[in-house]
């Protein structure tokens, strides 16, 4: 998931295209969380999440309440919103054009 900002492309959870995840990992994030937060993000349903990383969806559902708590979050909707806060936090490092 990408933003453009001052023609700088930037990507979520505080990670430069290429970058490593350190804000998200800085949150206790996995990187199968990491992977599902972006779908969330993108706004995915959890369908489209289970055919993207083939698991179940208790799988999803699983990793999805792991998220919501280490994020201190209710819902989806929620997550992707601090997903956004957490990469501005940390702050958007130069990606590739």
């Amino acid at each position: 998931n990408r933003q453009v900002g001052e023609g700088n492309v930037y990507t979520l959870l505080g990670a430069a295209e290429g970058d490593g995840r350190s804000g998200a990992r800085e949150a206790g994030l996995t990187e199968r969380e990491i992977e599902i937060l972006r779908s969330v993000a993108r706004g995915q349903s959890n369908r489209a999440i289970i055919r993207y990383i083939s698991v179940t969806e208790q799988t999803v559902k699983f990793h999805l309440t792991n998220i919501y708590r280490k994020l201190r979050v209710a819902n989806r909707t929620e997550a992707a919103r601090a997903a956004y806060r957490l990469a501005r936090s940390k702050g958007l490092r130069r990606g590739a054009r």
